[in-house]
């Protein structure tokens, strides 16, 4: 029996860090589960959020067509998420392409500035407090020099966002999957299969996603197979609450496996901040990229290569071997 929150045990290899590592006890025992009765294939939902559920990057694309459309299903939800009209407008006039968006990005989240880019490229970026001096300036100067010459993967914000939020999606099957390999389980994404995606992504983007309807191409791809009451829903169940007692009962292990494997002395954690973040009590919500640093820190303690972050730029991040 596979223990929940038995994140320390986690021995498995990856080819690259990975939110299935993080997710390890609980994916193994769903898959130990299947092994013990003769199931050789397990299917799961991963990718339907970043296929189905749209981004705001749309809208912004959008805006170049149907203004008064894009205008609407902005506010629709940057309203309820309290920004201003001006700022949806501005958002939605932002012209700067993918490397300069990405730049400034990256420029305000080391200066710890609230971004605010709605309607981006994608995802803005956010550094850890506990990221030590060191690795902050090395990873400044990685990413600026990767998106001076990065090109986008589509040809607006819109087609770059949905492409680059499906890429994500891969990322984590393939880690998921590669867990499975122990227990003689093949776990299989079909939402993210290339027929389903290319079918979906044929649908014009206003009419496969609006801001006051869940998923609506799954519905309407479901719909009289699934009960009527199920196609009704407007979410999701989330958890929240199973990240919050995880993380209460386990405080501790977060330490030690950075201590175990190698990046407490690694120089790109500065470990005082990063304790007072740990054991920080009254946290509402730990912060995500602590997900991240659990992820990491697996990944090191179970890889089987050496060399990891060799010839660091600056002295005082150390080279693992």
């Amino acid at each position: 029996m596979v223990r929940i929150g038995g994140v320390p045990e986690v021995s498995d290899r990856v080819d690259e860090p990975t939110q299935g590592l993080f997710c390890a006890p609980r994916i193994g025992y769903q898959l130990r589960y299947d092994a013990a009765r003769g199931v050789t294939t397990h299917l799961t939902g991963l990718g339907g959020d970043q296929l189905l559920c749209g981004s705001a990057s749309w809208d912004h694309s959008l805006f170049r067509r149907k203004p008064l459309s894009a205008w609407r299903r902005a506010r629709a939800v940057q309203s309820a998420d309290g920004h201003s009209p001006v700022a949806t407008l501005r958002a939605l006039c932002d012209r700067r392409g993918y490397a300069a968006w990405s730049i400034g990005n990256i420029e305000d989240a080391l200066a710890a500035r609230s971004a605010g880019r709605l309607c981006g490229w994608g995802l803005t970026p956010r550094f850890p407090s506990w990221l030590s001096p060191a690795a902050e300036d090395m990873l400044r100067a990685a990413m600026l020099r990767a998106v001076r010459s990065a090109e986008p993967l589509g040809a607006d914000r819109a087609e770059h966002s949905e492409l680059c939020e499906i890429r994500d999606a891969a990322r984590i099957v393939r880690g998921s999957a590669q867990l499975g390999a122990r227990f003689g389980v093949s776990l299989q994404a079909p939402l993210l299969d290339d027929g389903v995606v290319e079918a979906c992504l044929s649908v014009r983007r206003e009419e496969r996603v609006t801001p006051v309807e869940w998923k609506p191409l799954m519905k309407e791809a479901m719909r009289g197979l699934l009960p009527e009451e199920f196609l009704r829903r407007v979410t999701k169940s989330g958890g929240i609450g199973q990240v919050m007692r995880g993380f209460t009962a386990h405080r501790q292990d977060i330490s030690t496996l950075c201590e175990s494997s190698g990046l407490s002395e690694s120089g790109w954690i500065d470990m005082a901040a990063f304790t007072a973040a740990v054991t920080r009590e009254g946290l509402e919500l730990p912060d995500t990229l602590l997900n991240e640093v659990v992820n990491l820190a697996l990944f090191l303690g179970n890889r089987d290569q050496s060399g990891v972050f060799e010839n660091p730029p600056h002295g005082t991040v150390k080279s693992f071997r």
